[in-house]
């Protein structure tokens, strides 16, 4: 988002959607949003239009949170990404917001001998999915944190994890918004495959 002028908002076609989807819902039926990466265009959207606010349920996953110390911190590549975008969402006092901080989202690690288990060797968006891990260079070859996953899976399946009320960080309009304190990620591994495996066979 830009960060001078008087209209920040990235006017993009994602942001419209949101905006159209938002309309067709209401504060008692509200649209389920999920945002696995920069917070750019829901916060486009709510800056487009502030009557949707309401209408909304966020899910995203970012920022840092030190449960121990109660402190967050938002240095993550997500916040980084669109640092404007993060403060837009925990400033809209009509946004229900669920957040997963990264530390939280670690839990959800993946090996791969475990997936090639599960994925290798199949002849459909299994075996994509593998050798899309295989393929991609990044220090995650043996295993690495599978991060959307505990995105979605905050909104499809809220009883693998536990989620607290949190107020938002100092700088911040104060406010309470939902975080995820800790994930079963045994149960969200489990889940996955098996409604891979049920859509594919």
């Amino acid at each position: 988002m830009y960060d001078w002028g008087q209209d920040v908002a990235q006017h993009s076609a994602a942001a419209y959607h949101i905006i159209k989807e938002a309309h067709k819902s209401t504060a008692n039926d509200k649209l389920n949003v999920i945002a696995l990466g920069a917070l750019t265009n829901v916060a486009s959207a709510l800056l487009i239009d502030p009557s949707i606010a309401p209408k909304m349920r966020l899910y995203c996953l970012g920022s840092t949170y030190n449960f121990e110390k109660g402190y967050w911190k938002k240095t993550d590549f997500n916040c980084l990404m669109d640092p404007h975008a993060i403060n837009v969402v925990m400033d809209n006092a009509a946004l229900e917001v669920h957040i997963t901080p990264v530390n939280v989202a670690a839990d959800m690690t993946m090996e791969r001998e475990f997936v090639a288990d599960h994925l290798q060797g199949k002849d459909d968006l299994r075996g994509f999915l593998y050798n899309r891990w295989i393929s991609h260079i990044d220090g995650g070859y043996n295993d690495r944190v599978i991060w959307d996953l505990v995105a979605v899976q905050s909104l499809l399946n809220p009883e693998f994890m536990e989620e607290v009320e949190i107020q938002t960080p100092s700088e911040n309009l104060q406010r309470k918004i939902f975080v995820t304190k800790s994930i079963d990620a045994d149960k969200m591994r489990t889940d996955f495959f098996e409604t891979v495996h049920d859509y594919l066979e």
